[in-house]
């Protein structure tokens, strides 16, 4: 009994020389260091009150440190130019030619990004960046963007694509029908020009190129535009031999 009460005597005085000795190394932590464990103290003194814990600053966006070079400078003013062109509703402006040829990937991007942001019902509008981007078909991005263009949904009316205008609402496809029918189809009508064009400068076709005009054709022949399916059809069969797997 007298052994253990001068073991435990002993290990109280060994205590509180490590506390005393803990406190002469921290003193910003003496007065608020917890008595109740070991693993508080060890919080407390690996995070004094008096310096705050530093917020690293958060990165910038793969988006925005992409976006800052040269080629996007220059895709930015060239889509600046065609905004241009337009505003103008000049479809006969010569810098369509000399200015919006050769365009880089990351001038596609933004055109794309531009077609989008375009309202549904400014068909010319929109015809004209369908235009820009199927005389450069290259890569598969590419040819998706005009396999999305001919499968979107058809306007039905230059005021509101979604409906219907009151004359052309009678049967299911008295919508195609009246003089503005080609304005509507525009994009469309665009994107079957360019596959077509594409396709009379290549009479040799890489097999993914066959595949990606394949592709497209099949979509547009679905059209529910009278004069896309039937035009996709013609396209077709007139480059069958090309278009062969």
């Amino acid at each position: 009994m007298k052994s253990k009460l001068l073991l435990a005597s002993g290990a109280l005085a060994i205590a509180v020389v490590w506390v005393a000795f803990n406190r002469s190394l921290h003193p910003l932590n003496s007065v608020n260091a917890p008595t109740s464990g070991i693993s508080q103290t060890q919080d407390t003194l690996s995070a004094p009150a008096d310096v705050p814990k530093s917020t690293p600053s958060p990165m910038p966006s793969a988006a925005a440190v992409s976006r800052d070079g040269p080629e996007w400078k220059d895709a930015k003013s060239r889509v600046a130019l065609l905004n241009e062109i337009l505003i103008s509703k000049n479809d006969n402006d010569p810098r369509l030619d000399t200015e919006l040829r050769k365009l880089s990937p990351a001038t596609k991007t933004l055109l794309k990004e531009r077609y989008t942001a375009i309202a549904a019902e400014k068909r010319n509008e929109r015809g004209t960046v369908v235009f820009l981007m199927g005389r450069e078909l290259e890569t598969a991005e590419d040819w998706s963007f005009l396999t999305q263009v001919v499968t979107d949904q058809p306007c039905l009316s230059l005021s509101d694509c979604t409906k219907a205008d009151p004359v052309d609402a009678h049967g299911e496809e008295k919508h195609l029908e009246g003089a503005d029918e080609l304005t509507r189809a525009y994009p469309e009508v665009m994107s079957v020009a360019s596959v077509q064009r594409f396709l009379e400068n290549h009479p040799k076709l890489t097999p993914a190129q066959a595949s990606y005009a394949r592709e497209f054709l099949e979509k547009a022949q679905a059209s529910p535009i009278e004069r896309i399916s039937s035009k996709a059809k013609e396209v077709a069969a007139k480059y069958a031999g090309s278009l062969a797997p």
